[in-house]
């Protein structure tokens, strides 16, 4: 916006905001059946324990300004370890 630059368009930098704004723009999220499925759908920013061991990236968020691709990965990294050893 050239008038005032804050209320131009605001788009999310998180993964899991970015995935949910794409999917509520593929549904009819203004009928009942519509916000219901839109209610039942969760994101995360990690990875949930039964989808852990597929190999996921938050490199594209990254590159649109989300700043906490490393502090993910890193706390995916202490999981990661923490599984293996059986700590957890």
């Amino acid at each position: 916006m050239n008038t005032k630059p804050s209320h131009g368009p605001i788009h999310f930098r998180a993964p899991a905001k970015i995935f949910l704004r794409t999917v509520r723009g593929m549904i009819s999220h203004k009928t009942t059946r519509g916000a219901t499925a839109l209610a039942r759908l969760k994101a995360y920013e990690g990875v949930p324990a039964p989808y852990d061991k597929i190999n996921l990236s938050g490199h594209f968020s990254s590159e649109v300004g989300w700043n906490h691709y490393d502090t993910i990965r890193e706390l995916e990294k202490n999981r990661r370890e923490k599984r293996d050893c059986g700590c957890v």
